[in-house]
């Protein structure tokens, strides 16, 4: 099960399956709801998390580069599996806060490049 804000992306991923939808712009997402009709679609992502958060196996976040930490880090905070493109966040304090969590959850960063910073 997982959570989208890029269809294309999750579509990418054989086997997965698009089970919740979290856009503040029913209008933007409007393509993206007419290819997915029967998936629920909720306006805030921390609603989406608060109340499904426990039956997700990972994120896939796709929202403009300054809001990529704060639905990252919640996502990483309930334990759950994040996809998230570059930059991973606005600046160098939360990219590091981003890939320490990564670090201390697995042991290693998917986001090797940006672990690299010091």
């Amino acid at each position: 099960m997982w959570v989208v804000g890029a269809w294309k992306t999750c579509c990418s991923f054989p086997g997965r399956t698009c089970w919740r939808f979290a856009d503040v712009d029913d209008q933007r997402a409007g393509r993206i709801y007419e290819k997915f009709p029967d998936v629920c679609r909720l306006r805030d992502y921390r609603r989406l998390l608060d109340e499904f958060g426990g039956q997700l196996d990972g994120v896939v976040i796709s929202t403009p580069d300054c809001m990529h930490f704060y639905p990252a880090w919640a996502v990483m905070q309930l334990g759950l599996h994040v996809y998230l493109g570059k930059p991973l966040a606005h600046d160098l304090h939360e990219t590091r806060m981003l890939t320490n969590e990564a670090r201390q959850r697995s042991g290693d960063s998917a986001g090797a490049p940006a672990a690299r910073i010091r």
